[in-house]
């Protein structure tokens, strides 16, 4: 798995970029300011080389949510927060409604979800914890 922004694919070219991610045994890439409209753009290259674009829902995704899910190869990339992570004291996401819409959805109620969130203390990473396996 690789994280990148878009712009470092854009300078080294998306052929050469992800013909080296296959060489070097990277299966799946997530790009997290390339909209999940544009993807088309690279979907070539990552079929062609057998890279995984993994999406992300953010709390902002409320239009997506529907589809994305449906899209998805992988697993589905849940954002907890807007902003810097790590840098508030609580985050105000309702994840559980989030999840649900996502298990709503047509083809993913067994797609494997993962988390993205960041605390300063165990205390808060335990409580979100709880309420992820809910």
């Amino acid at each position: 798995m690789f994280m990148t922004y878009l712009n470092p694919l854009l300078s080294y070219g998306y052929e050469r970029f992800f013909k080296r991610c296959s060489q070097t045994g990277i299966s799946g890439i997530i790009i997290p300011d390339m909209p999940f409209e544009e993807q088309c753009e690279i979907k070539e290259f990552t079929d062609k080389y057998g890279i995984t674009v993994i999406n992300l829902i953010a709390p902002t995704s409320e239009e997506r949510v529907n589809i994305l899910p449906n899209q998805a190869k992988g697993f589905i990339y849940l954002v907890s927060s807007l902003g810097v992570t790590g840098t508030r004291n609580r985050i105000t996401t309702d994840i559980s409604a989030i999840v649900s819409k996502i298990k709503k959805s047509n083809r993913c109620s067994d797609r494997r979800r993962v988390w993205n969130f960041s605390y300063r203390t165990g205390k808060k990473y335990d409580k979100m914890c709880r309420r992820r396996n809910n």
